[in-house]
């Protein structure tokens, strides 16, 4: 199914009395996208906290200052003091990964089971808690495997499965350093072309699946590159009039 009425993040999200929303509908409806699930469903309800207060946490587990308000709010700050938390203490640093996203799950939000009873082809999110993951388990429906980082087969994407971009945390597990994209460091080596799957499965995801996105902001660079990247191939691919994305805040 094409669509004509694309969409950029600088459009904002897509409301109910927005044109594009027909379109949206149709889509969704007819079991053809992929949900990108940003932090908006995690962090509603102080669940998890946002990335910045989750990288000031980690400053202060490994001995470091806490993070300004300010800073908080800069991606290249969060990127570099996650780097400095890691080889400051590394130990630490993957214990205080552990206490922030793989607590005992004891609440949950509506949408996590409102997107898992939606008939999306798959679900891809760059968030590290395990909400999701803990939702395609208790689930009714039938869901494919729950994917993370490095292990990303693209070749699933039409079996509902689950894709955790940058690592999962799981409940009661310290996560092994390498497998949690955090820092500067982890999102270069996580994102360089000859190095892993990461780029490949966003290259693939973006240029031939429509995406609704879900209280997602993309402020990760490597990820707006990508996205921007894949807008112009699909371009050619689609003559100009297939959608790419709708954005929806939660």
């Amino acid at each position: 199914m094409q669509v004509t009425a694309d969409r950029t993040q600088a459009d904002g999200p897509l409301r109910c009395d927005d044109p594009g929303y027909p379109a949206l509908l149709r889509q969704v409806q007819s079991g053809s996208c992929v949900a990108f699930i940003g932090s908006g469903p995690s962090t509603t309800d102080l669940l998890y906290p946002e990335w910045g207060e989750a990288v000031s946490r980690i400053c202060v587990h490994c001995g470091l200052p806490p993070m300004s308000n300010e800073e908080k709010e800069d991606v290249n700050v969060l990127l570099d003091r996650a780097d400095e938390a890691r080889v400051r203490d590394e130990a630490r640093y993957c214990n205080a990964l552990k206490e922030i996203f793989g607590k005992p799950i004891v609440n949950t939000t509506r949408a996590y089971d409102l997107l898992i009873d939606v008939r999306f082809r798959s679900y891809v999110t760059a968030n590290v808690d395990p909400l999701l993951a803990d939702k395609s388990r208790s689930s009714k429906n039938r869901l494919g495997g729950v994917y993370t980082f490095p292990a990303l087969p693209y070749d699933c994407i039409e079996k509902r499965s689950i894709y955790y971009l940058h690592g999962l945390v799981d409940v009661g597990v310290v996560p092994r350093p390498h497998q949690i994209v955090l820092g500067r460091q982890d999102f270069a080596h996580a994102y360089d072309e000859s190095n892993g799957t990461l780029h490949s499965f966003l290259h693939q995801l973006f240029s031939f699946q429509t995406i609704v996105f879900v209280g997602c902001t993309l402020r990760e660079p490597p990820i707006a590159r990508i996205l921007e990247s894949c807008r112009k191939a699909r371009g050619q691919i689609y003559g100009g009039c297939d959608a790419l994305c709708f954005g929806v805040q939660y």
